[in-house]
């Protein structure tokens, strides 16, 4: 009796699928990025890195036709 717990795990895990991290984290960026709930008028700060500034930001905004404005 006392066993059966852990007998019950071992077959639960030789029963597990394989475990895809870098497919787990590209579902994760890709519900980051989508950016469709945000309403039109609405804004985002947004991080850019560039060659000769370094790290800069600033807001965009996403206007009435569902593109985005950077102010």
């Amino acid at each position: 009796m006392f066993a059966l717990p852990f007998i019950g795990t071992i077959f639960n895990e030789t029963q597990r699928k394989e475990y895809d991290h870098d497919k787990e984290m590209a579902e994760f960026v890709h519900s980051i990025d989508n950016l469709n709930y945000v309403p039109a008028g609405g804004c985002k700060i947004y991080y850019e890195e560039t060659v000769d500034r370094g790290m800069i930001n600033g807001r965009a905004c996403k206007q009435k036709d569902g593109s985005w404005k950077k102010e």
